[in-house]
């Protein structure tokens, strides 16, 4: 079986050239010497950019494919929190699935804590989570969530990940039936 070879252009004489598929990646020019022509005209090639935070006109030898800045100053003063690309509309998913949204200058919070604390009209206090009743973290809707003592919230969890009543409280309680009896 043969393999079909590939008909490309010379990056740097424009000839056309046969290569196999695999190697179409590492072959833009039809011989060495072609090779090392085009990449010391890359080398010394100057691309005149527009910095995305002030505005400046400055020359680069490189060509910038997403954001181009004229100095790492205005590339720090750029990404912040509201133009990284992380955030999206002032929101992002965490690496544990919770929304993260801005509330302010370089101030970030849980989208769910905000919710709870909008509808309750106070801030939450440290032993206080915000439990997401249907387990999507999510759905921030008022009512799918709820406000739980740290101790009750991970009673709940634990209950739930081992389906069995836990090992600690009042023992012989039958979870379904509410009813408690001696072991």
């Amino acid at each position: 079986m043969t393999k079909k070879l590939l008909t490309l252009k010379c990056n740097n004489c424009g000839k056309p050239f046969a290569v196999f598929p695999s190697r179409v990646k590492k072959h833009g020019c039809c011989s060495d010497s072609c090779k090392k022509v085009w990449l010391e005209k890359l080398r010394i090639a100057k691309h005149t950019h527009i910095c995305d935070n002030c505005g400046k006109e400055f020359v680069r030898k490189v060509q910038s494919k997403l954001f181009t800045f004229c100095s790492q100053d205005c590339s720090r003063a750029y990404m912040t929190m509201e133009n990284s690309p992380f955030f999206k509309n002032g929101r992002r998913i965490d690496s544990n699935g919770y929304v993260i949204i801005l509330v302010g200058p370089k101030k970030i919070e849980y989208e769910h804590r905000v919710v709870m604390e909008n509808h309750i009209n106070r801030k939450l206090e440290g032993n206080e989570i915000v439990h997401h009743k249907n387990g999507n973290r999510t759905d921030n809707r008022i009512e799918n969530l709820a406000i739980m003592e740290k101790v009750e919230h991970d009673r709940h969890h634990t209950i739930e990940r081992h389906k069995t009543e836990p090992r600690f409280g009042d023992i012989g309680k039958d979870v379904e039936q509410g009813e408690t009896g001696r072991v």
